[in-house]
């Protein structure tokens, strides 16, 4: 074979090679190519606020539980993992807000929890205790609704769960559960 030939041949291949692996690594984070929920299973809560929170997938889902013994959980799935779970719960009253989440979201009375003991959060969740003025079921009037949103491992910041954890409180405040509509005795 000529030598001139070869010569074109091995450079073009060459060339083929780094374009092809110019095209394959990216110093680019991934892409979140999917559409944010609208609400966590029917509670309102700002798209960017959740989407801060949520990492990069190429499908996000919700998934509610069953209402239970006055709790409610919204499961949020990224290509088939949990990644947030946020619970509305009637608690006692006087209970505590770090007892809340103790099992699963540990949080330092003294750090975490703001002055007047209604909020309380860390990197991995939080807590909010949830005005709630006409409780859908009248056995919940004696009661205290408590909102928390728990977090898998990501990349974000205790400003962005603070703000979800407070934009769920809001979101749960403003839907039937605390607006009396679809009330039962």
């Amino acid at each position: 074979m000529d030598p001139t030939r070869i010569r074109a041949a091995s450079s073009a291949a060459i060339g083929v090679l780094v374009l092809t692996a110019s095209g394959c690594s990216s110093d680019e984070p991934a892409k979140k190519t999917y559409a944010v929920p609208e609400s966590l299973c029917g509670v309102v809560v700002p798209s960017d606020v959740l989407e801060a929170v949520l990492p990069s997938a190429d499908e996000v889902t919700t998934r509610a539980s069953a209402n239970t013994f006055g709790r409610k959980t919204c499961l949020v799935i990224a290509d088939g993992n949990i990644v947030v779970t946020a619970e509305s719960e009637w608690r006692a009253k006087d209970l505590p807000i770090v007892d809340v989440v103790l099992n699963t979201l540990p949080l330092d009375a003294e750090k975490d929890v703001n002055a007047d003991g209604s909020f309380a959060h860390s990197k991995k969740g939080g807590v909010i205790k949830i005005n709630c003025a006409s409780p859908a079921k009248s056995e919940y009037k004696k009661k205290q609704l408590f909102g928390s949103v728990i977090l898998k491992d990501g990349d974000w910041t205790e400003g962005d769960v603070r703000n979800l954890v407070t934009a769920y409180g809001k979101g749960v405040s403003e839907s039937e559960e605390c607006t009396g509509k679809g009330r039962t005795a």
